[in-house]
């Protein structure tokens, strides 16, 4: 904590959160394809539930829930999968996704976007197998990645997330849970 300032939050590159990202379009394309073969009725109808939240959010217009609602959809999905390491991965990084999602926040209907992917995912794994489950998740997280580099500055991509809050475009209410592990 700074006086007069809050907290202050770990500086990262949006480099670094391009990276990070293109890593977690490939995990969490595994995810999807892994959580295909072990697919339950009870599965498909807790991800049901979780997309049911997610549209609550976006009606609201609430980011803060809408973040929420989209860990709980992919993290869901990584319980399924059933591969610690891969779960471990992505769970190292949620810090830095979250800061991720932050950053396209003003993406062109990045809200009612993901909800829409998170639709087709679902579709997918609910009735297609392991070779398509993969790329509706990819695409989710690579569209993502594309919205992380159109947002790269100038500097080729090295100003920090902390540069930005510094013009006041941070929210910290959208950062409230956010809890950073680094290295």
């Amino acid at each position: 904590m700074q006086p007069n300032r809050g907290a202050v939050i770990a500086a990262i590159k949006k480099s670094d959160l391009v990276e990070i990202y293109v890593l977690r379009e490939v995990l969490e394309g595994l995810a999807c394809r892994l959580a295909s073969t072990k697919m339950t009725k009870d599965h498909l109808k807790a991800l049901t539930e979780l997309v049911k939240v997610h549209e609550t959010a976006v009606s609201a217009n609430d980011p803060v829930a809408h973040y929420d609602a989209d860990q709980r959809f992919h993290s869901y999905i990584r319980q399924i999968a059933e591969n610690k390491r891969l779960s471990d991965s992505l769970a190292r990084r949620q810090g830095q996704i979250r800061i991720g999602m932050f950053a396209t926040r003003r993406s062109p209907g990045g809200m009612s976007q993901s909800l829409h992917e998170h639709r087709k995912i679902l579709d997918v794994l609910a009735s297609e197998g392991p070779d398509n489950a993969e790329q509706p998740a990819r695409g989710h997280i690579s569209r993502q990645v594309g919205e992380l580099g159109v947002g790269a500055s100038s500097t080729g991509g090295t100003e920090s997330l902390s540069e930005s809050a510094d013009r006041g475009e941070n929210n910290p209410q959208m950062f409230e849970k956010t809890r950073c592990h680094f290295g």
